[in-house]
């Protein structure tokens, strides 16, 4: 499915429809159940930033389509920030979070935050006002996380903010470190740049046609930060371009195609994370809905069917082909929702077992099964699908494929209108995604497009998307999938794709791996050991 569906999807009113009716349900007098289900709140993070002076410049490339991409988090600062590998939550203009009652989530600010100059050259102070001003903005704008979640923004004092939630939200958390969701703006707007001023480590000090340059912001909110001078942002018409920029040592940091090495006389590394989507095979367990066998029970009812499907795959080959890592339910993006690699390896359907195939087949009636699998007519598509006949084969199943136009193949994977399909999608966005993608109400809260349903699963998932705190959900979420795993999903999950950077040796503190965090409240701390060479 394309990006745009799923960013809907993961941001929009079915990203909680899943979580929410049970315990929005609860009366005053199961208080105490509801928070025992919601468990405790994150400790708030603040790592002791590297003792070293400010210095250097550090250069950075985008195109138009993505230049936005990377501005944002620089300039913006949000009331925390979440690390995905593990759950974390690192304070950012809060320093603590505690509750203040049922559903009422409490942040204490750092008291010498501030917005970056104004026209007038002076520095707002950022406090718990400007923060209730700046959530009834995106209230009034209809923004998801102002309407559907927060109930009521408070500021009982100068450095307090407080949170009515209307319900638990499992992703509270990450959307309030999301630079677009939840950045704190101020009144005014840059010069040169149509954006609300921002409190983040860097400051648009210049904009012109084709590049950027970003000043450290000299009074910021954490201490002894940012470590760099300035970041510089060169603008080129496309990825090609990019490439052609950093090819010749005019970046510090590229985001590279993937299985490129970086030119060896460029002294930089080549750093490799898993991107945020999944892509796998999906069967339908409900009535078939088209062709010959219009009406008839599906063949994939039979979880014996599922499972030869499931061991007939060669992830290895799959894998290497995609330039993916293994993924379950929740993609490694999520490492701390995600199962660990060891363990999925180790599970019975992740194994290949194309003979034993052939016997759950025979014992299910089912030998030399035939379907139809769809999948969008692409070169990436067309090459997996072409794969997967060939390793079902040796089962002795027969794939008949059906190659459609992207917008059809969308249309028939939202409406469960396939005997199988091809799921891909390019950013599943949040943790929750993969787990809902599996429930008898899917992701978009109303059914599951294929079919499937699991009430045992369900309540896992519920339970997981109760908790509020990352880690906690976490813990819960990897619960939810081994009973999903044991039980034989309608969707196979297969991989994740990986995304690819050229990163300079001179460069320290830059964690591609952490992804969103790496790229806003870690930019803080990137620094540059030898400066002395940059123009």
């Amino acid at each position: 499915m394309g990006r745009r569906a799923f960013l809907r999807l993961a941001s929009g009113a079915g990203a909680c429809a899943f979580a929410w009716p049970v315990l929005a349900a609860c009366g005053a007098s199961e208080a105490g159940t509801q928070r025992e289900q919601v468990g405790a709140l994150p400790p708030m993070r603040d790592k002791a930033p590297p003792k070293q002076p400010r210095r250097g410049q550090l250069r950075l490339g985008a195109t138009p389509e993505t230049v936005g991409d990377l501005l944002l988090p620089l300039i913006s600062a949000q009331l925390c920030a979440v690390d995905p590998r593990n759950g974390d939550v690192h304070g950012d203009l809060a320093e603590r979070v505690e509750f203040a009652g049922d559903l009422r989530v409490a942040f204490t600010l750092r008291a010498d935050a501030r917005f970056h100059p104004g026209a007038d050259g002076l520095a707002q102070a950022l406090t718990a006002d400007s923060v209730q001003h700046d959530f009834a903005m995106r209230a009034a704008a209809r923004e998801f996380l102002f309407t559907e979640v927060v109930l009521k923004v408070e500021a009982p004092d100068p450095r307090t903010v407080v949170l009515q939630l209307k319900a638990p939200f499992a992703t509270l958390f990450e959307a309030l470190s999301d630079p677009l969701q939840a950045s704190i703006r101020g009144a005014g707007k840059y010069e040169k740049l149509n954006l609300p001023l921002g409190a983040g480590p860097f400051i648009p000090a210049l904009v012109e046609e084709g590049a950027m340059l970003l000043g450290a912001n000299q009074l910021y909110h954490r201490p002894g930060l940012p470590l760099l001078e300035a970041i510089s942002v060169q603008i080129r018409p496309d990825q090609a371009s990019l490439e052609a920029l950093a090819a010749g040592g005019g970046l510090d940091v590229h985001h590279s195609t993937v299985g490129q090495e970086p030119p060896r006389n460029l002294g930089m590394k080549r750093a490799i994370r898993p991107g945020r989507g999944m892509f796998g095979v999906a069967m339908s367990v409900a009535t078939i809905q088209r062709g010959d066998r219009k009406g008839a029970p599906g063949v994939f009812q039979d979880e014996r069917a599922r499972r030869a499907v499931a061991l007939s795959l060669d992830r290895v080959q799959i894998l290497g082909e995609w330039h993916a890592l293994e993924s379950g339910p929740v993609g490694p993006a999520f490492g701390s929702d995600a199962l660990k690699p060891d363990e999925l390896q180790r599970h019975a359907i992740y194994q290949r077992q194309p003979q034993a195939a052939v016997g759950l087949l025979a014992a299910a009636n089912q030998a030399e099964l035939a379907f139809s699998m769809m999948a969008p007519d692409t070169v990436d598509a067309r090459a997996l699908l072409t794969s997967v006949q060939k390793q079902v084969a040796e089962a002795g199943m027969r794939l008949r494929p059906v190659l459609t136009p992207q917008a059809e193949w969308e249309t028939a994977l939202r409406a469960g209108d396939f005997e199988a399909v091809l799921f891909d999608s390019s950013d599943l966005r949040t943790p929750d995604a993969g787990l809902r993608l599996h429930t008898s109400s899917g992701l978009e809260g109303t059914f599951s497009p294929w079919g499937y349903s699991n009430p045992v699963y369900d309540a896992e998932v519920r339970h997981a998307l109760s908790a509020i705190a990352p880690a906690e959900r976490g813990s819960r979420a990897q619960a939810a999938q081994r009973v999903l795993l044991d039980s034989v999903p309608a969707l196979l999950p297969i991989g994740s794709r990986i995304e690819e950077a050229w990163v300079s040796n001179t460069l320290l503190g830059y964690e591609w791996e952490a992804d969103r965090l790496n790229e806003s409240s870690l930019a803080a701390t990137w620094r540059l050991v030898d400066p002395g060479r940059k123009s």
